[in-house]
């Protein structure tokens, strides 16, 4: 499908500038500045908002979800142990 649109001359010009600098087209340009508008109205799930903070700062236990009871139970019971008199 093709569009026309107008474009004010300052902007048309900075295009073209970029354009020249990038060496792409004007066309290529507006197509990559629309999709990145259009993205901004985009719903997105709860993970891919998040997606780029998981994992960064893991605890190195990977099936802490799975066992989390049984490792803080754990934890307990090695900090009383440690307390107690010998």
């Amino acid at each position: 499908m093709a569009i026309t649109v107008r474009l004010p001359s300052e902007i048309e010009e900075k295009l073209v500038k970029i354009a020249a600098i990038e060496n792409r087209s004007k066309s290529d340009i507006i197509r990559e500045a629309l999709e990145l508008y259009l993205d901004r109205f985009t719903e997105h799930s709860p993970f891919e908002l998040g997606k780029k903070f998981f994992g960064r700062h893991g605890s190195g236990i990977g099936d802490l979800s799975i066992n989390s009871e049984k490792i803080l139970q754990e934890k307990i019971r090695g900090k009383y142990n440690a307390k107690k008199p010998s």
